[in-house]
């Protein structure tokens, strides 16, 4: 049987820094495309709730028909900018009055 060639400490060492170098290689690699994946997302994000907004999808044909038609009056500029509204999904609800407030004296 022969002998197991032991390796020397500096061919350790230099095992481990080889070793060590590859990880930090990975990391790093690792971490770049986590910040532009994490860029991309809120830049992706931030373009669906601009387009999100309400009054963003609705064009704006009511001033400009207004202005096409040459009517000044009051009445029909809001009645124009009334048909472009949307309702709410919702009905609404009140909320409870509050507690009347007593005094300690009577």
């Amino acid at each position: 049987m022969g002998r197991v060639r032991q390796s020397s400490a500096a061919q350790r060492r230099h095992a481990a820094a080889m070793r060590r170098d590859g990880a930090l290689s990975r990391l790093s690699s690792i971490t770049a495309a986590v910040g532009v994946a994490t860029i991309v997302a809120v830049g992706a994000l931030g373009v669906y709730v601009g387009k999100a907004l309400p009054g963003h999808h609705a064009g704006s044909t009511t001033s400009g028909t207004t202005a096409a038609s040459g009517n000044s009056g009051q009445g029909a500029s809001a009645s124009s900018s009334q048909s472009a509204l949307n309702p709410p999904s919702t009905a609404t609800q009140s909320a409870p009055a509050p507690a009347p407030v007593t005094s300690g004296s009577s």
